[in-house]
């Protein structure tokens, strides 16, 4: 667990409780035997299970829907985006950003897995990667490293050298944005595997993942309703290649796109300001309409 104070504002909570044995002694270094508990704030509701009960009552194939929806979406996507900027600012960087991991918590929307942070220009624990991962954390391995491959050979694995860097967590911010408003994996993967890892294709299809699939992302989003500044900012999240990128989440953040998309919001539900308790409303109207 990485020691590193961050605002709870824009993380779930985490209590350290210390209970001290009755009658144990100290010991010759400092202090008493001790018995730490941790208890992590747990969400009311996910990011995915928004977007899944948007899914299964038609949200996406009604045109007027969709964008009142999708309005109220990036008010979400602008707080998680707002919460990772906090966490690089603090020298880490998430590591999994993805719909399971974009909570609620009452009034406003968080990060969860705060106690599994990696700190920035580290080495980078691979096993942090679960939902999602950019493709140069990926590679072949090395005994096939030349070979010609197929789906039904290449070994694929995660790269053992990589280091922390916020250009991870900025492709993962495009995937959710991108998942979220088109209401589709942005790379499909076989979820009757235990791990994603198991899934040979879809690491393929993300190893090897250019420019050609970028110009598909920028389509699906223009045809999702999205004006052509928002569909830019998200496509150029998921350059291949980490400079690519906007290197922070400031360039992303000043984009037009976000206070374009806002005049699509109910007014009646709008909220002034630009705070972090600034979608209220989303998940109370979304659960009532979606039945979540």
């Amino acid at each position: 667990m990485l020691d590193v104070e961050l605002d709870s504002h824009f993380v779930e909570e985490v209590n350290v409780y210390v209970d001290y044995r009755e009658g144990a002694v100290k010991s010759s270094v400092e202090e008493t035997d001790q018995q730490r508990c941790v208890a992590i704030a747990r969400p009311q509701l996910t990011l995915d299970k928004v977007v899944d009960g948007m899914s299964k009552n038609g949200g996406y194939d009604n045109k007027d829907l969709r964008l009142k929806f999708s309005a109220k979406i990036c008010s979400v996507l602008r707080l998680i985006g707002k919460a990772l900027r906090h966490l690089h600012l603090s020298g880490v960087v998430h590591g999994n950003v993805c719909m399971e991991t974009c909570g609620k918590f009452e009034d406003s929307w968080k990060l969860l897995e705060r106690l599994e942070v990696q700190a920035v220009g580290k080495p980078f624990d691979p096993t942090r990667f679960r939902h999602a991962f950019p493709p140069e954390s990926l590679e072949l391995s090395a005994e096939q490293d030349g070979m010609i491959y197929d789906s039904d050979s290449a070994a694929i694995t995660f790269k053992k050298d990589m280091t922390s860097e916020i250009s991870i967590d900025v492709w993962m911010f495009g995937a959710i944005c991108y998942e979220s408003l088109v209401g589709k994996p942005l790379i499909e993967f076989d979820t009757s595997n235990e791990s994603p890892t198991d899934d040979v294709v879809a690491l393929l299809q993300t190893m090897e993942w250019n420019e050609s699939n970028m110009e598909g992302v920028f389509k699906d989003l223009l045809e999702s309703g999205l004006e052509e500044s928002g569909a830019d900012m998200i496509t150029s999240c998921l350059f291949p290649l980490p400079e690519q990128r906007p290197s922070n989440m400031d360039e992303i953040l000043e984009n037009p796109f976000w206070k374009e998309i806002r005049r699509h919001r109910s007014k009646k539900k709008r909220r002034g300001g630009d705070s972090i308790e600034s979608s209220k409303s989303l998940l109370t109207d979304v659960k009532e309409l979606y039945e979540i």
